[in-house]
């Protein structure tokens, strides 16, 4: 074996114990939130018939989702109802109440429907 090869044999094994060597398990942390608690967020939010404003914490900490929903007035368990996603400019557009400027276009534009209208705020953090 020539020296530049046994040199790289060498560097590379130190890499790999180096690297390799130790249980990093004991590091982690384990989060604060789960998914099962953002699932149970959502099956517990206060949605009525017309507008709902509406916040849920994420798994980060700290982090919340703002949205509006609106919601059908003469609701049937029996019918289905489509779900129009208003976006607002994504992420460059960073205003605090954006997702609740939906009386502007939307809601006109849907007034005579039964529909649910759905409008997120990124925060301008997508």
């Amino acid at each position: 074996m020539t020296r530049l090869n046994f040199l790289f044999l060498l560097i590379f094994s130190l890499v790999f114990m180096v690297g390799c060597s130790g249980d990093d398990s004991d590091n982690l942390q384990t989060p604060r939130r789960t998914a099962d608690d953002v699932r149970n967020d959502f099956k517990n939010l206060p949605i009525d018939a017309g507008v709902n404003d509406l916040t849920l914490e994420s798994l980060v900490e700290s982090i919340f989702w703002d949205f509006r929903l609106i919601v059908p007035d003469d609701l049937s368990s029996q019918d289905r109802y489509p779900l129009v996603l208003r976006l607002h400019g994504g992420a460059l557009n960073n205003a605090p109440e954006a997702h609740k400027t939906t009386d502007c276009l939307v809601e006109p534009g849907f007034d005579e429907k039964e529909v649910f209208i759905l409008s997120p705020n990124s925060k301008g953090m997508l």
